[in-house]
């Protein structure tokens, strides 16, 4: 499965990297508004959001969007294999990190410290990142396994991947360490 994946993680970031700048400004626009028809995004108290790199779906307007409306925003940082995320309250609390991807600093407020036993995660909400997904919420990654490994931490957080439509797929191969998301966002509809 792994030559199946790699094969379809080169075909689908050729083709997010083939949209011109403009159109995945105007599409990224549209997706924090159709983002807005989530209940469980707008009710969520806690987002924790990734920094677009490339040719990603733009998430700056999405962070504003959020502190504007009194949530708390968290970003991943990568430490070895394992990915935690941290409160940010200013996107210049983000510098190069991983693979050149914005990151908080890690001295602030960090997610999982913040929750306690007794937490129920339901108003948190977490924005996920991939080169693609399915209308179902199958989700195929960069291939480190960051988020999957995260997601199976924390599996009672609600899940919405982002993406440009053209990177919908008919089918993913999964196997059991791959988490599906609750709700898959584009330009063009909420599945």
């Amino acid at each position: 499965m792994s030559g199946e994946k790699k094969a379809l993680r080169r075909q689908l970031k050729e083709i997010r990297d083939s949209i011109p700048e403009r159109l995945r400004k105007d599409y990224s626009e549209k997706i924090l508004l159709n983002l807005d028809n989530i209940s469980e995004y707008r009710n969520a108290e806690m987002v924790l959001l990734f920094a677009d790199a490339g040719s990603e779906v733009h998430t700056d307007d999405i962070f504003l969007s959020c502190i504007q409306r009194g949530k708390s925003v968290y970003y991943p940082k990568v430490t070895g294999e394992e990915m935690c995320f941290f409160k940010v309250s200013g996107l210049n609390g983000l510098t190069p990190g991983y693979r050149a991807i914005r990151e908080p600093g890690g001295g602030t407020e960090a997610f999982d410290k913040f929750l306690t036993e007794s937490d129920t995660l339901s108003e948190t909400v977490i924005i996920c990142p991939g080169l693609g997904f399915t209308k179902s919420g199958k989700r195929i990654g960069y291939g480190g396994g960051y988020y999957d490994r995260f997601l199976s931490r924390y599996p009672e957080i609600y899940r919405i991947g982002i993406c440009f439509s053209v990177q919908l797929c008919d089918s993913i191969p999964t196997d059991e360490k791959d988490h599906r998301m609750n709700k898959v966002v584009t330009e063009s509809s909420v599945y």
